[in-house]
C-alpha cells in the first residue's frame, strides 16, 4: 500500500502470506494477534497482508488506527485471493523457502497465530 513493490518468489526466507479484509473481525483479531507477535521480529520469515477487495487508502486508514506493523498490499479485483480460495477469511499461507505452498488454513478461530504451519 506505500507504494513498494512486494516480490516474495525473490527470497530465499519462508512467507507467511495473509488474505484478509479490513471490516472483517476474524481478520482483525488475527492481524492484531500477529502486531503482537514475534514473528513480525524474525528475520527468517517474509510477511506480507493482502487485503482482499480494498483499495489502498481504506488499508492505510485500517493500518494507522490499529498500528498495524505487517507489510500490507491490496487485491481490489480478488486475482490473488482467487488463487487461493473461492471464499473465507482470513486465510493464513505459509511458503517454503523454495516457494512452495506448504499449508493453507482458514483461520476463523480465538487463536489464529496457533493455524501457522511450516
Amino acid at each position: 500500500v506505500n507504494g513498494d513493490t512486494i516480490d516474495l518468489s525473490a527470497t530465499d526466507k519462508r512467507k507467511l502470506v495473509i488474505l484478509f479484509a479490513t471490516h472483517c473481525s476474524d481478520s482483525n483479531r488475527a492481524l492484531k494477534a500477529l502486531n503482537q507477535s514475534a514473528i513480525l521480529d524474525d528475520d527468517s520469515i517474509e510477511i506480507v497482508a493482502i487485503a482482499r477487495e480494498e483499495d489502498a487508502e481504506t488499508v492505510i486508514a485500517w493500518r494507522d488506527k490499529f498500528d498495524i506493523r505487517t507489510p500490507l498490499a491490496t487485491d481490489p479485483d480478488r486475482s490473488i485471493f482467487k488463487r487461493f480460495a473461492a471464499a473465507g477469511i482470513p486465510r493464513f499461507v505459509t511458503v517454503s523457502t523454495d516457494n512452495q505452498i506448504i499449508a493453507m488454513n482458514l483461520a476463523e478461530t480465538e487463536d489464529p497465530l496457533s493455524l501457522i504451519e511450516w
